[in-house]
């Protein structure tokens, strides 16, 4: 009887120091250590949640001595996490602050909203020096809404809408679904596309690469306006609209085989209500090269009107004859209302409009050139995550003939996207006053993600009115 009390004393004794006993992070059980808190140690690697969902497994910072052991006596201590490195702009939620239960603090609940590569977390606590976590990634969640990344746009009757329309998958917290590889359907929704029987032809069910549902034939057989098209996952019910586009009908091919027009000479800045130098525009083949046989009317009207001006001139309506080899000219044109940021639109029936670049109209005498005739990037734009500051800052050096800065030159420089494979907007100081003959552009922005964007410069006030300059590709990522 004796020998059996003695065992369970044993036993009960055993069992109060078993409850004491904590994992080093690598499955051994450590004795917490009576010696002072030293440092704070990341026991687990955070791995790859989806957003918005727990890390796991759980975070755990171990209070640990000098000689990383975990300090019994830490329990009093309060621990804090929070974002240290934040590339995709997260927000932490759960708890984030706790006390240690002998030596180890457990934050079983945190979660990031946003999807990107390159978070780490940052350990305080008042006593004790911070801590970083490795890196680790942030995954989206699962497919559960669609957007129209890019809009279908006017067509032809029986043409394909061109650009390609793009449906792309977000999770339900707005993050790109790269990982999604289902199918997106496409159907024809407008009250009076019924009433037409139009028929939307081309492949409407596809299958999404890295998200992304392509959608590259599509026409329709029935003039009309307003039409829309849904999208939805296969076989669910569709869960967005697009915006609304026309259909034209099919115009004659124009002669001389132009298909596009460019301003070969654009308007120049140039004070109210005096006549802005010569405007040329060109029509091209589908290859690039102008087309002199290219006869028929070019109409010219005011694109962007920051100031709610009047365009006025002789011919805004220019007839194009077989003896000027494909060019309309206007030599009298005139602004009446000062503003930054003008453009002109040339149109042609059965041809692609044209947009100049943007230029000014001034109160008074637009400043001198100082000698620039060329621009050219200094920083020129890179790669950045959709919606976020390109960084470094986009930098444009007004240049002479000899292709030295043209430090005199005070006028403003224009910087526009070029090439939109995504339908993207372009945020941020877009016009620059150049200082010492450099702009600077800070905070551009893109807010759709895709490859080959391209930005343009340009400067209206410059000797000679160059077209502008167009920056290499680049990519805005998700």
């Amino acid at each position: 009887m004796r020998t059996f009390h003695r065992l369970a004393l044993v036993a009960l004794v055993g069992g109060c120091h078993l409850d004491r006993l904590v994992s080093d992070g690598g499955g051994r059980g450590v004795q917490p250590s009576a010696n002072p808190p030293a440092a704070l140690v990341f026991a687990t690697k955070p791995a790859a949640p989806r957003a918005g969902r727990p890390i796991s497994p759980a975070i755990r910072i171990n209070v640990v001595d000098s000689a990383g052991h975990p300090v019994a006596g830490a329990d009093t201590l309060t621990v804090s996490v929070a974002l240290a490195a934040n590339p995709g702009g997260a927000t932490l939620d759960g708890s984030t602050s706790a006390h240690p239960s002998h030596g180890v603090v457990t934050f079983a609940d945190l979660r990031l909203d946003k999807a990107a590569t390159g978070y780490t977390l940052t350990a305080t606590t008042a006593q004790l020096p911070a801590v970083t976590s490795d890196t680790f990634t942030v995954v989206p969640g699962a497919a559960a809404t669609l957007r129209f990344t890019a809009q279908p746009r006017d067509a032809m009757q029986d043409s394909t809408i061109t650009p390609p329309v793009q449906v792309s998958a977000f999770d339900s917290l707005g993050n790109a679904a790269t990982t999604f590889d289902g199918s997106i359907q496409l159907t024809l929704r407008a009250d009076g596309s019924v009433q037409r029987n139009a028929t939307l032809g081309g492949r409407t069910l596809v299958a999404a690469t890295g998200g992304v549902a392509t959608f590259s034939d599509l026409h329709l057989d029935r003039l009309g306006t307003g039409y829309t098209l849904a999208a939805g996952f296969s076989g669910a019910t569709p869960i967005v609209e697009s915006g609304s586009f026309n259909i034209i009908p099919a115009a004659p091919p124009p002669p001389g085989g132009a298909t596009h027009l460019v301003f070969t000479d654009g308007p120049a800045t140039t004070q109210a209500g005096t006549a802005v130098p010569a405007v040329r525009v060109t029509a091209y083949d589908a290859s690039g090269n102008e087309a002199p046989g290219f006869t028929g009317k070019v109409t010219l009207t005011l694109g962007a009107n920051p100031a709610n001006g009047t365009l006025t001139g002789t011919n805004l309506v220019y007839t194009v004859t077989a003896t000027e080899a494909g060019i309309a000219e206007w030599l009298d044109l005139k602004i009446n209302n000062a503003g930054n940021g003008y453009t002109l639109r040339a149109t042609s029936p059965g041809l692609i409009a044209a947009t100049s670049d943007p230029f000014d109209i001034t109160a008074g005498p637009p400043p001198s050139p100082a000698g620039a005739t060329g621009l050219a990037f200094t920083q020129a734009p890179s790669s950045a995550r959709a919606g976020a500051a390109m960084s470094p800052t986009v930098r444009v050096s007004v240049l002479d003939d000899a292709g030295n800065v043209a430090s005199g030159f005070t006028g403003a420089v224009w910087i526009v996207i070029a090439a939109n494979p995504s339908g993207g907007t372009l945020s941020g100081t877009q016009r620059a006053v150049a200082v010492n003959g450099i702009a600077t552009f800070p905070n551009l922005s893109i807010d759709k993600a895709g490859s080959g964007y391209r930005l343009r410069i340009s400067a209206a006030s410059l000797a000679g009115r160059p077209r502008g300059v167009t920056s290499d590709p680049f990519d805005i990522t998700p």
